[in-house]
């Protein structure tokens, strides 16, 4: 009996009371990519979502917040440049196998203090989940903004797709061909 006091003990009281939670605001991401004839965009854009992702104490600094995060990106609420780049988009990252692109967010630091405290830059280690293939990435130049709405997470990674084991796609018998090089930009708001 005295041992079950214990332990619940610390998560009664006072100490529970001093945590947050960390709420998912907003998620925009945006895949750019060419081709050998032009450019083409993916963006998927959600706002209002209010997804808890965790709690934090009153005293937890902006890097602390997005450490550890995971973030979880339905494929199906991506759009492409047109119809067709869309459904291709889909097929090509497997979505009927993978529905989500996933990002773990860790080991995030701040490299510059500014007289501003608004803004921040930052670099984190992250794991991206694309197609069955999670790879480290190491983004070394993102923004941390704080304002009256909240926090915002931003910024953009290059990678290649047959990294994640994708083999970059073509068209019309090889003529059309896509390059292996892909950019991500990424907006993460929290409140």
């Amino acid at each position: 009996m005295i041992f079950a006091i214990l332990i619940w003990f610390p998560f009664s009281g006072n100490g529970q009371s001093n945590l947050t939670p960390v709420i998912l605001e907003s998620a925009a991401l945006t895949i750019v990519g060419s081709t050998n004839v032009n450019k083409f965009t993916c963006e998927l854009f959600k706002h209002h979502l209010n997804d808890t992702l965790k709690y934090v104490s009153g005293t937890t600094d902006e890097a602390a917040i997005f450490n550890g995060l995971v973030l979880k990106f339905n494929v199906s609420d991506f759009a492409c440049t047109n119809n067709m780049m869309t459904k291709d988009f889909k097929e090509l990252l497997k979505e009927d196998a993978f529905p989500y692109i996933l990002m773990n967010i860790n080991e995030v630091t701040v490299h510059t203090t500014s007289e501003s405290t608004e803004s921040k830059t930052v670099s984190a280690n992250i794991v991206l989940h694309i197609a069955g293939v999670a790879k480290r990435e190491y983004i070394d130049e993102a923004h941390i903004k704080s304002s009256d709405q909240g926090l915002r997470l931003s910024g953009s990674h290059n990678f290649l797709m047959s990294t994640f084991k994708i083999e970059p796609p073509t068209k019309l018998f090889g003529t059309i061909r896509t390059e292996d090089a892909i950019e991500i930009l990424f907006s993460i708001g929290l409140k």
